[in-house]
């Protein structure tokens, strides 16, 4: 049996040889084939290349569109006279709660919805009661009158203004941007920058407020502005206020 074997080893190897050479002859169709599929692969690589670029222009499209559409439904005009641009949240920044009485089932959850939904404001005591409302209108003036005032929220454009109109604050935000204005899950580093180069301000000269740290590490890293992160609950509080005034006094006293 081992002689057997080894027999049929040595006419096993015998026949590579014959199996090479039939490799190595040369057959047309076989390289046709080879480079109808060389081809074709380059020819889908180009395509899927340019589908990206394109996908790429036309989102840089829609954001330049939506910062311009924002500014088209805000009946205040943004302050060209001031070189300073101070950007808030809504919730929980300006406010002391989330400004929001929609039911959002998990489930079905989409941000397409959320953009669609009904927002129905709390009112004056989503601010935080009168007394926070007095204090918060008394600083607003004054910010106002050495920074432009903006608003970037997850939460309806439509929402915001209609809270801050209740509250007697709406005169001091020339700029909303809300959740209809994102383009899906944009960050919102994304908008600041856009906004930021839409209306030609320097980054120095840009200060962004949030509760959120993912939001402010965000924009900080992106953006390269100012940005100040409101830890405690509750919206921001007079220490905060203090801050944002000696940043804003201090970048006006600079440019003038």
């Amino acid at each position: 049996s081992s002689l057997k074997s080894l027999k049929s080893m040595e006419s096993f190897w015998s026949l590579q040889p014959s199996r090479a050479s039939s490799l190595d002859s040369d057959d047309p169709l076989l390289y046709l084939f080879l480079t109808l599929v060389i081809c074709f692969a380059a020819i889908a690589a180009f395509a899927a290349f340019a589908a990206l670029a394109i996908s790429f222009r036309k989102r840089e499209g829609t954001a330049k569109s939506s910062i311009a559409q924002c500014e088209s439904v805000t009946p205040l005009q943004f302050c060209h006279d001031k070189s300073q641009l101070v950007i808030f949240d809504f919730d929980n920044v300006l406010t002391t709660q989330e400004v929001t009485d929609v039911e959002v089932h998990a489930a079905s959850f989409s941000f397409a919805a959320l953009k669609k939904a009904v927002f129905r404001p709390l009112g004056r005591g989503a601010f935080g009661g009168e007394q926070r409302l007095g204090l918060l209108d008394t600083f607003l003036q004054e910010l106002s009158q050495h920074a432009n005032l903006g608003i970037v929220s997850r939460n309806s454009r439509k929402v915001i203004r209609a809270s801050l109109s209740t509250a007697d604050l709406l005169q001091y935000f020339p700029l909303i941007f809300g959740a209809e204005d994102f383009e899906d899950l944009a960050p919102k580093s994304k908008v600041i920058s856009d906004l930021v180069t839409f209306h030609s301000v320097k980054p120095d000269n840009v200060l962004f407020i949030d509760d959120m740290f993912l939001n402010v590490s965000d924009v900080s890293q992106h953006c390269h502005v100012a940005t100040l992160h409101i830890r405690t609950p509750g919206g921001i509080d007079c220490w905060d206020c203090e801050y944002i005034l000696a940043w804003a006094r201090s970048r006006h006293a600079d440019n003038s």
